[in-house]
């Protein structure tokens, strides 16, 4: 399928992602940015969504390589491409039995339950979707599991069915009224923690608290997975470990790119991505909003670092001087808010890095630094 484009030889990759959601989302935004630095390359999106093609013996477009976010039990047509020997990476890991590579983040549990059990709260519960077979539930669970055999934890776990499971994004707008998950909220010792493997169900866990009258973060701190939207403007905002969903597309880009030019075997196993610490948010602690500037600062500082905030910027958000800022930022860290900024720039920086055929300058770019470093 590879084409001759002036003097150089072409490929088209087909991007084969659900629509509706956002770490999908994410993953493209990642593969977009590798591709801009290989022109070779010609991204094709043929995304999934209800009533579309399945793929199953006929394709839209011929292509030399597809990049997914596939599922083992519904998109089997996965497997017909592997067999024509057509290069494919899977950015989940549902077809690892097959031989098929995966990206993949790693780490979030060992995250997650760091910061659990920094909060130092006897109960934690676990809260996941109904798929309580499913390996990547499974995989965290454990993880929780074996801490408790070390720290003085108590592990609670519940798999939450929805009630209106076609209308998710109700929950945005109406209090939410899921009874069995709010029962088992109210049954928790308090105070406790509540660990929600995504943040969709972190946002619920939030909602069904507050209507029935549990306070979070003092009687519930709430934690959840991928730093989603709907979490950064749930009341609290939601505390949540990051999922690098555009380290993990740009890298899979990069391996599928590998693989096309016979760089990498078809069969290149799992390659992961770190995940950063737990961005923690008002719903696992109170967030001060007159005692304590440095801790306000740091939180911002953390979030929009990679978006080139600046002091000056940051000083102006908090109706304080530069100076005040510097000082408490001192006293709370041993730095100014200048020194911190670049260092959560780095730490991203870092992540971006282990993304192979990057350009710095692109990497730079991408994590708020004006000239690369």
């Amino acid at each position: 399928v590879a084409q001759i484009s002036g003097n150089m030889k072409t490929y088209r990759i087909a991007l084969r992602m659900p629509l509706w959601m956002e770490y999908t989302n994410l993953l493209t935004e990642g593969a977009v940015s590798y591709a801009r630095d290989h022109p070779e390359l010609r991204l094709m999106e043929f995304p999934m969504q209800e009533g579309s093609p399945d793929w199953a013996g006929r394709r839209p477009f011929p292509f030399d390589g597809a990049l997914t976010f596939a599922n083992v039990h519904t998109d089997r047509w996965v497997l017909d491409l592997h067999r024509e020997g057509i290069p494919i990476v899977n950015c989940s890991a549902d077809f690892m039995d097959h031989q098929i590579p995966c990206v993949l983040g790693s780490g979030c549990a060992a995250a997650a339950t760091e910061f659990l059990v920094g909060l130092g709260r006897e109960h934690v519960a676990f809260v996941h979707g109904d798929k309580a077979a499913d390996v990547f539930v499974q995989d965290h669970y454990q993880v929780l599991q074996e801490a408790a055999e070390t720290h003085p934890l108590k592990v609670h776990r519940f798999a939450h069915e929805p009630s209106q499971p076609d209308l998710p994004f109700e929950y945005l707008a109406e209090p939410a009224d899921e009874e069995a998950l709010a029962e088992f909220l109210v049954s928790l010792p308090k105070p406790a923690s509540v660990w929600c493997l995504s943040d969709y169900l972190g946002v619920l866990a939030i909602r069904v608290a507050r209507h029935v009258g549990l306070d979070v973060p003092g009687e519930l701190a709430v934690l959840g997975v991928g730093d989603y939207r709907i979490g950064r403007v749930a009341e609290p905002p939601l505390s949540t470990v990051p999922v690098p969903g555009e380290q993990i597309g740009a890298k899979a880009v990069s391996l599928l790119h590998s693989m096309i030019l016979g760089k990498a075997s078809k069969k290149s196993g799992k390659v992961v991505i770190p995940c950063p610490a737990v961005l923690e948010r008002g719903s696992t602690r109170r967030v001060p909003t007159d005692g304590n500037l440095a801790l306000r600062a740091d939180a911002i500082m953390r979030e929009q670092a990679p978006y080139g905030m600046t002091v000056n910027e940051l000083a102006a958000l908090l109706d304080v001087s530069r100076v005040t800022l510097t000082k408490h930022c001192r006293a709370a860290f041993g730095e100014a808010p200048s020194e911190r900024l670049r260092r959560y720039r780095l730490e991203r920086a870092k992540q971006w890095l282990s993304v192979d055929g990057l350009a710095i300058a692109r990497v730079a770019s991408m994590c708020g630094f004006d000239e690369p470093v």
